[in-house]
């Protein structure tokens, strides 16, 4: 969960550019990841979140964060 870089930075620009909103999902993600790292700690697995959050790549999402990026941005909507 790194902090913004270069190409994150443009896609807020562009976005802000054409009056797309745009939804910050990473402190959701981070809170969730922290409540699964706790959980984690007794057993003999490392919780990482590109295994829980992604196809093993770290980059494409997988269901588990395909759901809870829908739960977030359906609080944050509604």
């Amino acid at each position: 969960f790194s902090n913004r870089s270069s190409p994150l930075k443009s896609v807020h620009q562009i976005a802000a550019e054409v009056n797309i909103p745009i939804i910050e999902l990473a402190h959701y993600f981070r809170r969730d990841f922290m409540g699964k790292k706790k959980k984690t700690r007794t057993s003999n697995r490392k919780a990482s979140p590109r295994w829980i959050y992604t196809q093993g790549d770290g980059t494409h999402p997988n269901e588990h964060a395909a759901q809870l990026a829908a739960e977030f941005v359906k609080r944050k909507i509604l």
